[in-house]
């Protein structure tokens, strides 16, 4: 599997996840990134438990999906009150 099917399969089972509340925010080459803020405190500033484990248990099941020997690097961004979950790919 190349790259960029590899970025198209991930981006099309995040989409296709009913069990999870994270959605693409942006992408480029070697990058994607999911964002939720679904159960945050906006006005607290505030990330939730429930969209930390959230973007672990997407994390768990993405992994899973990846058996093309692309190197996958997951890290997740407690941003205030949003969840910003980038996933680099490269060779």
């Amino acid at each position: 599997m190349e790259k960029q099917e590899l970025k198209n399969s991930i981006i099309e089972f995040v989409n296709n996840d009913s069990e999870t509340t994270l959605t693409l925010d942006s992408s480029d080459e070697n990058l994607l990134v999911f964002a939720t803020r679904e159960n945050g405190d906006v006005g607290d500033e505030e990330v939730s438990s429930l969209d930390i484990a959230d973007a672990n248990s997407l994390e768990k099941r993405i992994s899973e999906i990846n058996n093309s020997g692309i190197n996958v690097e997951f890290e997740r961004s407690d941003d205030q009150d949003s969840i910003e979950y980038y996933i680099k790919i490269s060779k």
